[in-house]
C-alpha cells in the first residue's frame, strides 16, 4: 500500500527466488538503495547478514535451492518532505547467477502527504459582565495532504467564563469539556464548517482575559500552530443611579 509522510514503520518486502535449474554455488548478495525521502531504519533478515546504509544490503551464505525463494523485509522512515512518488530499487548478485537481465527490481510507492490543521477564533460585541459572549472556532487544513484520523476541537476558557452552548454542522460537541470531535476527511486548502461557542460571564469577571482554543489529529505535519488565543476586555455592567 501507500506510505504516509512520518511513518516510522514503513515496510517493502524483497523475495529472491532462483529460477534457475541449479542450487546457489556461492554468497548471495542484495542491495538496496532507499530513494530519496525514505531513511531505512529496519532490517529482519533471518539468515542474512545485513547492514543499513546508502545503499543497505544483505548477504546470505547458506545454498538456495532450485524453485525455492528467499524474503527480506526492509524497512524505512517516510521523512516529513518525501516525493509524493519514490520509486525503491533492489539488487541481487552472486550465488553462481548467470544471468543479469532479471537481478533488479524496483517498486514505485505513492507517499501521502499529511495536513496540517490550523485554529481560528474570533469572538463578537463588547462582553460585559453578566451577559453572554460568543466564539466562533474555525478549523482550516492548510497542509498538502488530507486529514486521516479524527479532529478533535478543545476550547480552554478563562476564569469567570463558562460554556453554556457548542456546536457546529458535522461536529460532536460535549458541553462538561467544550470539546467537539468529527471524522470525515478535511481536504488540503479547505475549512469545516465554524463551531459557535457561546459562554456566560460571571457578574463578577472583570479586566483582560483570554480564551484558547486548541485542535488536534493524528498524523500530522506541523503541532506548532494547533492553538489560538482570543484576548478580550471584560467590561462591568451599566450601573445607572438617580438622584432628585
Amino acid at each position: 500500500g501507500s506510505f504516509v509522510r512520518g511513518q516510522a514503520d514503513a515496510m517493502y518486502t524483497i523475495t529472491i527466488t532462483n529460477v534457475g535449474g541449479a542450487e546457489t554455488t556461492e554468497a548471495i548478495t542484495i542491495t538496496d538503495d532507499a530513494p530519496t525521502g525514505l531513511s531505512p531504519n529496519n532490517i529482519v533478515n533471518p539468515g542474512w547478514s545485513c547492514a543499513l546504509g546508502a545503499p543497505s544490503w544483505c548477504t546470505r551464505e547458506a545454498p538456495l535451492a532450485a524453485g525455492a525463494s528467499v524474503s527480506i523485509a526492509f524497512g524505512v522512515f517516510v521523512q516529513l518532505d518525501a516525493p509524493l512518488l519514490v520509486t525503491n530499487t533492489a539488487t541481487v548478485s552472486g550465488g553462481g547467477d548467470t544471468n543479469p537481465d532479471n537481478n533488479v527490481a524496483t517498486d514505485p510507492t505513492t507517499v501521502i502527504a499529511l495536513p496540517d490543521l490550523v485554529v481560528t477564533k474570533t469572538h463578537t460585541d463588547t462582553l460585559v459582565a453578566g451577559r453572554s459572549a460568543t466564539f466562533t472556532i474555525t478549523v482550516q487544513n492548510s497542509g498538502e495532504g488530507p486529514t486521516i484520523g479524527a479532529v478533535s476541537v478543545q476550547d480552554i476558557l478563562p476564569t469567570g467564563l463558562t460554556t453554556v452552548a457548542m456546536s457546529g454542522d458535522g461536529w460532536a460537541c460535549t458541553l462538561a469539556t467544550s470539546t467537539c470531535t468529527r471524522s470525515d476527511t478535511l481536504g488540503s486548502g479547505l475549512s469545516y464548517p465554524s463551531i459557535v461557542l457561546t459562554a456566560a460571564i460571571a457578574e463578577s469577571a472583570s479586566g483582560f482575559a483570554a480564551n484558547e482554543a486548541r485542535v488536534s489529529t493524528t498524523p500530522e505535519s506541523n503541532i506548532q500552530n494547533n492553538n489560538v488565543f482570543d484576548a478580550f476586555l471584560i467590561q462591568q455592567a451599566p450601573d445607572l443611579a438617580v438622584t432628585i
